[in-house]
């Protein structure tokens, strides 16, 4: 398991949820370890203060499986009283091999309206 990057901030914009997610590579200790966070959803969006490079080392760091935005979710029945902007990471504890991939969801609330899963 990789540490987290020395050169510059490694929390930029003081994001704490990219504090977690580095410690729990270590709480997943083994290689293959699995994790799932739910985080900000600036780790996604953000483009200022180093967040870029911040996401370049979590994914080079990390084998990111899968990420659910919850940017269009904020204030609906999925999450009730959530007004942020939030993501679930999923992830194994490995460096990503060249066959990673990452599953990206972005659910909208016309799929989600009744606060029930809806496949299309």
């Amino acid at each position: 398991m990789p540490p987290p990057p020395t050169s510059g901030s490694p929390l930029p914009g003081l994001q704490p949820d990219l504090a977690f997610l580095w410690r729990a590579m270590e709480w997943a200790a083994r290689d293959g370890g699995q994790i799932a966070l739910a985080m900000s959803g600036k780790l996604l969006h953000q483009q200022t203060e180093g967040m870029p490079q911040a996401r370049a080392d979590l994914w080079e760091s990390l084998d990111v499986t899968g990420v659910v935005s919850g940017a269009k979710l904020a204030g609906t029945k999925v999450w009730p009283g959530m007004v942020a902007d939030f993501c679930l990471v999923f992830a194994t504890n490995s460096r990503p091999s060249a066959r990673s991939a990452t599953l990206v969801l972005c659910p909208s609330p016309s799929m989600t309206s009744t606060g029930a899963v809806v496949y299309a």
